[in-house]
């Protein structure tokens, strides 16, 4: 197989599915080479739509923002943490807001418009959401990130692919630091694939997008529709079945 066009996101893909004898993940072919899958798109764009600003706030929430006077107790939610928490998910905070104004930035400097630069999160998620497929076609070039000290930036090269990715990287570490486990829908059959009972999929309270469902053993995916399609075949199949 062309590993060009494997999706992108690797063992991250939204669309991946397990190889049963290694137990390895193996990302969606593309149309395209050097791409990223339909399903990873729209995760970026659910990132950018409503998940990294609900992030953004939960992780605002986490702990109250101690005071600058000296002697200020700075809590944190673990009794045995040798770090505050709150410093932690500020940081998270910060690499959040840095990672959307580069997406942003990348999505201006190819439709040759002026981005505004600071205090505008909310601002550069949307520019983000409606210009997901620009920001896709970006060429790589040097983007100013954080050294491993902590201490001064440096350039990485990093084109629309990876910017965008990285949307989705920060959405699962912030549900990973505020510890917020979404509600899952167990579907009642079996997987078409490896007819293991792990199939389901995210409930959402949103009235406009339905979530995809997806296996838990082999990760095999499928969208509301194709669901429909395979339990109505099931379906059919079980009642010729029963007729014989």
């Amino acid at each position: 197989m062309d590993e060009s066009h494997l999706c992108r996101a690797g063992a991250s893909c939204s669309s991946r599915s397990r190889n049963i004898e290694t137990g390895e993940w193996i990302p969606r072919t593309t149309v395209m080479p050097n791409t990223i899958c339909p399903r990873c798109i729209t995760a970026i764009e659910a990132a950018a739509r409503h998940q990294l600003w609900s992030d953004y706030l939960a992780l605002h929430r986490l702990f109250l923002t101690p005071t600058r006077h000296a002697g200020s107790e700075i809590r944190s939610g673990e009794p045995t943490s040798q770090v505050p928490v709150n410093v932690v998910s500020d940081a998270l905070m910060n690499e959040i807001a840095d990672a959307v104004y580069r997406c942003a930035a990348a999505i201006a400097e190819q439709l040759g418009v002026t981005l505004r630069e600071t205090g505008q999160l909310a601002y550069w998620l949307e520019t983000v959401e409606g210009n997901v497929e620009t920001l896709i076609g970006a060429p790589a070039t040097d983007v100013p990130m954080w050294n491993r000290a902590g201490d001064d930036f440096a350039p990485v090269r990093m084109d629309g692919v990876q910017l965008a990715l990285a949307l989705v990287d920060l959405h699962r570490r912030a549900v990973a630091m505020v510890g917020v486990e979404r509600p899952r829908e167990r579907m009642p059959v079996p997987c078409p694939k490896c007819e293991s009972h792990q199939l389901g999929r995210i409930v959402t309270t949103s009235i406009v997008v339905i979530a995809d469902v997806d296996c838990r053993a082999c990760g095999s995916v499928w969208t509301d529709a194709e669901y429909r399609a395979l339990t109505q075949i099931g379906a059919t199949i079980l009642r010729e079945d029963t007729a014989q």
